[in-house]
Formats: C-alpha cells, sequence, structure tokens
C-alpha cells in the first residue's frame, strides 16, 4: 500500500487568526461526522503526502451489528463522547449502536418510518453530536442529544407537503453561524429550512424530481448551492427564503433520475466535481468534470460502469490514503449478485480502477472509522424489513493506529469533516516561535492561522475555508500542521462544500 513521510515546511510567517472573531465559534464536535455526500480523513497525522510503492487490494472483515435489525437511515459518529465512533440506524425506530460492543440504545421510535436519509451533526452547537432525519410524511425532525447519547428530545424542524422526505443535507446556506437544513421528497420538490437561532422558517423551491441530494459550493462564491438530478440550483446572494435560486444544467440526461450524488474535488484542479449512481433502476456510475465557469461551461462526463443496477449508495473519500479522492458505491438486496465495491482513483482522475470490497449489499452505505485504528470502515443494511445491519472493517496495515504525539504540542479540529468553519484547537507550551497553517494535498501553503512565541494553554481558533488571499478552499482533504523548531504536529480535516 502506499507509505507516507513527512516533508519540511516553508513559507513566511504572519499572523492571521480564523474569520476574525475572538468568540468561540458555536458549532463543536467530538468525532468524526460521516454523511451520505461525506469526505473523510486521508490520514490521522500526515502533513503532506508522498506516495512509495503501489497499491495493495484492500481487504474488508464483516462483523455483525444487529442481526434483526435494518432501515433506511444510516450514520457514523461518536454519539456519546467517548471518542470512539458508533452507527446509528433508523427504520421503523431510531437507534445507535455503541462501538464496538454495538450496544443498541433506541433513541425514539417513528411516527412513520424513518426514511430515506439522516445526517448527524452538532446541530445545535453545543458540543455533542445531534441527529436529523424525516419521519414518513409527517416532516423534518432534528433529535436532540442530551446526555452522552443517553436521553434524546425530538423536535420539529418542518412539514415536508404529502410525500416523505427521500434525501437531506444539513449546512450553513445563509452564512449567518446557524446550520440550516434541505429536504427533497419526491414529490418535485425540496424545502428550505433556515435555522434563525433554533427557529425553523421553510421556504419551498421547484426540483428536477427523482432522487439525490447534495449540499456544495459549486461556482465558488462562498455559498452552498443545492445539487440534484442532472441539474443544480445556484445559492442567492439575497435572502435564501425569498430571493430566487437560478437553476443550471450540469448533465441534461439525467434529469429528474433517481440518483445517488457525491460532489468534491475529483482531478484536484480546484473545482467541484459530481459523482453519480443510479440509486433505483439500471443506469452508469459516472464523474462529471466540472468547468472552469460552471455558469456557462460544459461539464464533461466519464462513465465509470455501464450497466449498474440499483447502486443506492455512493460516497467519495479517500479509502485507500493515496491522497486522491475515490468513489464508494454499493448494490441493494434487490440488485442481481450486489457488491460493495470501489473505484479508486489512481491520480488527478485519469484512471479509476474498480475493486470489490464485499459480496453484500447496502442501501445507503456509510463510510468513517469505526474501531479508532484510523482506517476507514463501511457500515450498512437494506431498508427496512431486510435485515441485518453490520459493519465491513478495514484490514490495511497502510495507517499507523496511534502515531506518537509530538513532544510539547496538541492539535485537534471540529467538526470534521466540516462545510463552512472548522475549529482548531491546538498548544504549544514553551516551544519557541511556532506556526499553525493549513496546506492542500500538494503541499502548498493554504492559510497561516497563527504564528507566535507560544502558547502555553489551549487555545481555539476558527478556519473559515479561505485562503490567505481571501478566495474560497476547493472541497477536498487539507493538512492542518502545528510545527516548531523541533518539533511537529500534524492532522488532516476534510472540506465538503
Amino acid at each position: 500500500m502506499e507509505s507516507y513521510r513527512l516533508q519540511p515546511d516553508t513559507g513566511s510567517r504572519r499572523l492571521v487568526v480564523g474569520d476574525g472573531s475572538s468568540a468561540a465559534p458555536r458549532h463543536i464536535v467530538r468525532a468524526f461526522v460521516v454523511t451520505a455526500t461525506l469526505i473523510i480523513l486521508a490520514l490521522a497525522a500526515v502533513a503532506f503526502l508522498a506516495p512509495s510503492a503501489a497499491a495493495a487490494p484492500l481487504e474488508y472483515l464483516a462483523q455483525m451489528v444487529a442481526s434483526g435489525d435494518s432501515g433506511d437511515c444510516k450514520a457514523i459518529a461518536d454519539f456519546d463522547g467517548d471518542g470512539r465512533n458508533d452507527l446509528a440506524v433508523g427504520g421503523d425506530k431510531l437507534a445507535w449502536y455503541k462501538s464496538p460492543s454495538w450496544t443498541p440504545m433506541v433513541i425514539g421510535v417513528a411516527n412513520s418510518q424513518f426514511t430515506t436519509d439522516m445526517e448527524a451533526i452538532d446541530l445545535d452547537g453545543d458540543g455533542d453530536i445531534d441527529i436529523v432525519v424525516p419521519d414518513g410524511t409527517a416532516g423534518v425532525y432534528w433529535f436532540e442529544n442530551q446526555n452522552s447519547g443517553q436521553t434524546w428530545t425530538r423536535r420539529l424542524i418542518g412539514t415536508s407537503g404529502s410525500m416523505y422526505t427521500h434525501d437531506v443535507e444539513v449546512g450553513d446556506i445563509d452564512g449567518d453561524g446557524d446550520l440550516d437544513v434541505v429536504g427533497h421528497p419526491l414529490d418535485g420538490a425540496m424545502y428550505v429550512y433556515r435555522n434563525n437561532g433554533g427557529t425553523w422558517a421553510m421556504r419551498s423551491l421547484a426540483s428536477s424530481g427523482g432522487e439525490g441530494l447534495k449540499l456544495a459550493d459549486i461556482d465558488q462564491d462562498g455559498r452552498l448551492d443545492l445539487v440534484t438530478g442532472g441539474q443544480w440550483h445556484r445559492a442567492p446572494a439575497g435572502d435564501i427564503m425569498t430571493t430566487a435560486w437560478p437553476v443550471y444544467v450540469y448533465d441534461s440526461g439525467r434529469l429528474g433520475q433517481e440518483l445517488k450524488i457525491g460532489v468534491a474535488d475529483l482531478d484536484g484542479d480546484g473545482r467541484r466535481d459530481i459523482a453519480v449512481s443510479p440509486a433505483e433502476g439500471s443506469g452508469e456510475i459516472a464523474w462529471l468534470k466540472a468547468p472552469v465557469n460552471p455558469l456557462t461551461g460544459t461539464w464533461t462526463r466519464t462513465v465509470l460502469r455501464s450497466g449498474a443496477d440499483r447502486y443506492h449508495s455512493l460516497v467519495i473519500t479517500d479509502l485507500d490514503a493515496n491522497g486522491w479522492l475515490d468513489i464508494v458505491t454499493a448494490q441493494m438486496h434487490t440488485a442481481t449478485d450486489p457488491k460493495l465495491e470501489v473505484y479508486l482513483n489512481s491520480g488527478g482522475a485519469t484512471t479509476f480502477t474498480r475493486q470489490v470490497l464485499a459480496s453484500a449489499s447496502s442501501h445507503n452505505l456509510v463510510v468513517g472509522d469505526l474501531n479508532s485504528d484510523g482506517k476507514l470502515d463501511l457500515a450498512g443494511c437494506n431498508y427496512i424489513g431486510y435485515p441485518p445491519v453490520r459493519a465491513w472493517l478495514n484490514q490495511a496495515t497502510y495507517i499507523s493506529a496511534a502515531p506518537p504525539a509530538a513532544q510539547g504540542l496538541t492539535l485537534s479540529a471540529a467538526p470534521n469533516p466540516f462545510n463552512a468553519r472548522v475549529n482548531v484547537t491546538f498548544a504549544a507550551p514553551g516551544v519557541g516561535p511556532a506556526t499553525l497553517r493549513v496546506y492542500d494535498l500538494k503541499g502548498r501553503l493554504v492559510r497561516e492561522l497563527w504564528s507566535g512565541v507560544t502558547a502555553d494553554v489551549a487555545t481555539t481558533l476558527t478556519w473559515n475555508g479561505l485562503d490567505d488571499g481571501g478566495a474560497a478552499a476547493a472541497s477536498g482533504v487539507y493538512h492542518l500542521v502545528l510545527s516548531s523548531a523541533r518539533s511537529r504536529q500534524a492532522r488532516s480535516i476534510a472540506l465538503v462544500k
């Protein structure tokens, strides 16, 4: 597999602290939060990536989580704050399973059915992981985590018309620091739920129909856009509740189709590409290269697999830790000879190599580190009525499970992945001159967050996703590097737009 080493960092020292605010940011989480559209950490403590060997096949070991349970909705997060990721599943009930024992903890029972999507995120900014999930035609709800995953309070976000909400996304759409929600039912509408300090307002937008939804800054103007089947809706500069959202087509042949959608920079050119798979029927797994100007340019489509059948899972993440984002997919049990598989990106999206990870099936597969070994595992099940819930643990040996801490330096980041702001907590007691910087995968300086002689107590700053020139950074994996003359600490973070 790939091996990696640290490279020396260079560059001028200057003071740029977050977004200029001295107040501690609200949205702090204790876990890696992994969603359907998620990009995950590439490595736990690497500043720059330098591949030195050919990749070996990935191996996964199946593990039973709950033999009698099933459900549409899945999420990986640390629900009890013990530093270890857990798994949540929603169907006729919503429950989370504590890793590694997989002890079930019931969160709530559905009015109708929890379907079909779910987000695990610190919605209220109190430091623990909440859950946003639709409940049939009753609307979209959030469950507030109030006691380390032991006590949950159900709260209504908003109604969703006459159809159940198939897709849910969470992000700060209006830039006010509160996390907003978007729901996509199957009735040709989308619903934007604006969060104003815990009070919700709802607006409907026309959709091309079908399935699939992602929040991402397609045109890199600093605002989160909506991506659906074949088209994307540009977030307005004005009030998101009253101003029009212009619509642009990225793939006219996929308008209104039932798709799984992922958005990320697959080829390393700094632009947001789109990957799709056929969620319900047969079609193509493909990725579409973003043009220089997504408002006027043509998206270039590359087919990865034809005759693809019922791939109701698509996650973009660096599964093999080579520094390039891969495409993880899975077929439902209704497919013929279903598989869990990955399309490995060899670099620059010039070649994607298909590898079967397991002869198994899952609806809405999720990806994350479930056993705290620094490697990306898989988890899933089929929709309600078709158990079991299983995890597939990554058996690769290319990442050290517990890299030694750098002497005198501490560094952490949350939420991770993030889509607007990430809170960086660090300490550099008595180490002399030190810097805290953000680098991209090619080792280029993106942002200097701090420089100084010492930071004796833990300090939290915010990176708002902008580079030193004030431009928005592209979706992808970045590296935080805290370094002094004699020591260094690094963390990988994932920016999702």
